[in-house]
Parts: C-alpha cells; sequence; structure tokens
C-alpha cells in the first residue's frame, strides 16, 4: 500500500486525502487545527465553488450541503463611475447547477471526520521545516498544501508566471443576515467594478446558522475606498465602512443592505493577497523532494471566486497522475509533469482574475457590449465558471 501525506486539511488536501483512500492509498494529512478548532474559529475565506466542482463533490459523495443553501442562480455585473446609476450593468442566469458557496468552519470539520472515519491518519500538530523531514521519512509522497512562510517559502517563486509582485486589492469582507433579494428576482453572485477605485461583491453562501450572505469589499490600495477599509477589522467595523463603500461606488445597492447585521462576531476577514505561482518541487535540507498544491503554489486574488475552485481541479489532476504512476517512484519529475498538466489550464485562472484586477479598456469595452447582447452573457459565465 503506497503512502501519501499531505500538509494541509483545506478545499485541495482533504478532496485528494478521501479520494486517494477510496483508490487503497495510506493516506496522513497533517494540519494544526482540530474540526472543533476551525468550527469554533474565524471564517477561513469567501470561497464559492461552480458547476464543475460541484459536480466532483456530488461525484465523491461530499456534497453534505446541497439543499442546504447558499447557491447562485445568476451573476450580475455593474460598471460604476460614480453617481447615483451604473454606467452600465447586466444580469444573466447561470447554467445550472450554478455555484454554492458553503462556509468552511461548516464543511471542513465534516469532510476531517469522513477522512478519519474511511481510514485516513489526520495528525494534529504545527508542521515546520523539522516536521517535514519526519513525515517525509514516512511516506513516499510528501505534497504540502497549506503551512506559514516558513514552509511555503521553500517553494521559490516563479519570476516568469507570477504577473504581479505585489497586493493589488485590500480585501474585507463579512458574512451577513437580513440583504434584501436583488431586483431581477435571480439569487445572483453580483459584481459591482468601479475601475481604479475598487469592486464590491455579494453573494449567497450556507453558513454555521443557516443560509446568509457574503459582502466582500477590494479595495484599489491607496485609493478612496482603501482608505474607507483600511481600518475596519471587526465584523461590526467591516460593515460599517462597507456601507460607505457602497454609498461611494454602488448607492443603488444600498436599500440592500439596510437591515444587515453579521452573522457572528468571526465571521468577518480583512488583509491583503500577493497573487502568484511558485515552483512546484522544492527540496528540504536533506534533499528529499516534496511538492506543492493548491494555494501554496497557484495563488489568485478572490475577486473572481476562482480560489477553491482551482484547488479542487488541482486536487484532481494529482488524483488521476498519482493512480496513473502504478508503482513508479514520485520523483521531482513526476512532480513537474504533474503541476504542468495542471497549469495548462490553471494559467487561464489566474490571466482571468489578473484581467479583473488589472482593468483595461477592452474589458470594460466587453461589459458594455454585453448589456445588449444575452448569448454573449451566456459566453462569458461560461469561462467564468469554469475559466481554466
Amino acid at each position: 500500500m503506497r503512502k501519501i501525506t499531505i500538509v494541509g486539511a483545506g478545499q485541495f488536501g482533504l478532496h485528494l486525502g478521501i479520494a486517494l483512500l477510496r483508490q487503497g492509498y495510506s493516506v496522513t494529512i497533517a494540519t494544526n487545527r482540530t474540526g472543533e478548532d476551525i468550527r469554533n474559529g474565524r471564517v477561513l475565506s469567501s470561497q464559492i465553488l461552480f458547476g464543475p466542482v460541484l459536480e466532483m463533490e456530488h461525484a465523491l459523495g461530499l456534497n453534505h450541503w446541497e439543499l442546504a443553501g447558499g447557491r447562485s442562480n445568476a451573476a450580475s455585473f455593474s460598471v460604476s463611475v460614480g453617481g447615483p446609476d451604473p454606467l452600465m450593468s447586466w444580469v444573466s442566469p447561470m447554467a445550472p447547477p450554478g455555484g454554492q458557496s458553503v462556509d468552511q468552519r461548516l464543511k471542513m470539520p465534516v469532510w476531517m471526520d469522513i477522512f478519519v472515519r474511511e481510514g485516513g491518519n489526520l495528525l494534529i500538530q504545527d508542521v515546520g521545516v523539522r516536521e517535514l523531514e519526519e513525515l517525509a521519512k514516512d511516506c513516499e509522497l510528501l505534497i504540502v498544501a497549506a503551512g506559514k512562510a516558513e514552509i511555503a517559502n521553500l517553494f521559490e517563486r516563479d519570476t516568469v508566471r507570477s504577473e504581479v509582485s505585489k497586493p493589488l486589492r485590500h480585501l474585507a469582507m463579512v458574512y451577513v443576515n437580513g440583504l434584501k433579494p436583488h431586483a431581477s428576482g435571480l439569487s445572483p453572485a453580483s459584481y459591482v467594478q468601479a475601475p481604479g477605485i475598487g469592486e464590491y461583491v455579494t453573494f449567497p453562501c450556507v453558513t454555521l446558522n443557516g443560509p446568509c450572505d457574503i459582502l466582500m469589499y477590494e479595495s484599489v490600495v491607496d485609493g478612496p475606498m482603501h482608505a474607507l477599509m483600511k481600518d475596519a477589522k471587526t465584523a461590526h467595523e467591516v460593515l460599517a465602512a462597507g456601507k460607505a463603500v457602497i454609498d461611494l461606488i454602488a448607492p443603488w445597492e444600498a436599500s440592500r443592505c439596510a437591515d444587515v447585521e453579521p452573522t457572528d462576531a468571526l465571521g468577518t476577514l480583512a488583509g491583503a493577497v500577493t497573487p502568484g505561482v511558485r515552483k512546484p518541487v522544492a527540496h528540504l535540507p536533506s534533499g528529499r523532494a516534496i511538492m506543492g498544491g493548491g494555494d501554496v503554489v497557484v495563488l489568485n486574488d478572490p475577486l473572481t471566486g476562482q480560489g477553491a475552485n482551482n484547488a479542487s481541479k488541482h486536487a484532481d489532476v494529482v488524483l488521476r497522475a498519482i493512480l496513473a504512476r502504478g508503482d513508479r517512484p514520485f520523483d521531482a519529475s513526476f512532480m513537474q509533469q504533474t503541476f504542468e498538466t495542471h497549469w495548462a489550464k490553471a494559467q487561464w485562472v489566474c490571466r482571468f482574475t489578473n484581467l479583473f484586477l488589472q482593468p483595461q479598456e477592452p474589458l470594460v469595452t466587453l461589459m458594455g457590449a454585453m448589456t445588449k447582447q444575452p448569448r454573449l452573457q451566456r459566453e462569458f459565465l461560461r469561462g467564468f465558471t469554469d475559466a481554466s
């Protein structure tokens, strides 16, 4: 029985770990938090999954929240240049099954329980370089899909494939109850873009106490939106600052937010992300090659909602490569080639997201054209929900 160890019990690690167990592999997942720690902690992300990954989870029987809510059945895009109304705006249904967001505080503890119940070894400990050396001694393939800078920095930044080298947005989000329905009557993931200022994004979610919505604010660093959001840390602070942002760039959305309240004190995040790509093979001080996975090697800004989707797609690529490897060693060439298979599609996810982070005139022109062409809207959404 071949032994695989994964560092990180997130979307990538648990998806891959559970799938490998069912193929007869011995799997250890190392993480520094128990399921209870996650459930009682701060929200982990602003995740939304689209059709291809929802179908993967359905196939694995991991879709425990399929009927729980958090569903987006459409997408709405608006461009703001100030004033009471958008410069341009459109809304279009997504192809089924649409999108769904499940609070990872709800999801990951359940997946961890499934992993253990099906025979996986869940190791709760902090992992640094010394611990990686110990883990590597007891497995044939060690995959790092989470971790602090000490181990993430083992994977060299790929300066050729990384299009940006610093955060392009300050991020803040809050999970809320009380958001009024969208004017379209649909349940969309809604994007308002104010060129040079930032974005305001909303979409349905299901959290610990039931259906809710996520409000996300992406501020261009050092711009007027950033000035409003940069000091907001608590859920109530993010919500108050966010209402000022809505007045600034999307006043037509203000009435929807009149009665919103945070779902809980820990339902908020703030910070910044430096998007980028790291080389997929690193070497421990002992010389042992280890493999990067998920956000460790391809990290996107959350603006277009591609992060969790990219993680599961990468997990699926790695699963297929491991199965195809047979009894051959998981050497550095295997690791590199597996990543190249993933990158063949993931590169388009990165380019797509970076296009939104640095919008040029052609993107604004395209948005304008879509206001009058439903067929073009549908084609755009087909790419948006499966950017790879």
